[in-house]
């Protein structure tokens, strides 16, 4: 199998770009502050809990990605990472791949 080194590259420097405008992105805030004004009700209770489910697939997507961008510049820097573990990493994120 041919590796284009420079591809792999890119996809390392998309992959991460994308990881890290998700870490940064806190899409829970706005969630809880359009309760913030009802302490107490179920509807607090409701919007604290989505935003905690929503905070933590925000991790974990960004995770995936950062694991999917280490494992492409991996292979593109060293061959030692395996084509298994490249496609587990790139399944995790597009788990239809």
């Amino acid at each position: 199998m041919l590796v284009d080194q420079a591809v792999l590259r890119a996809l390392a420097r998309e992959t991460t770009g994308t990881s890290d405008t998700i870490a940064a992105t806190d899409l829970s805030e706005p969630i809880t502050s359009g309760t913030a004004g009802m302490p107490g009700s179920t509807s607090e209770w409701a919007a604290r809990t989505v935003s905690e489910f929503v905070a933590a697939s925000g991790r974990a997507l960004a995770d995936g990605y950062a694991g999917l961008a280490s494992t492409a510049s991996g292979n593109a820097d060293t061959y030692e990472v395996s084509d298994a573990e490249f496609a587990a990493s790139v399944g995790k994120v597009l788990p239809e791949s």
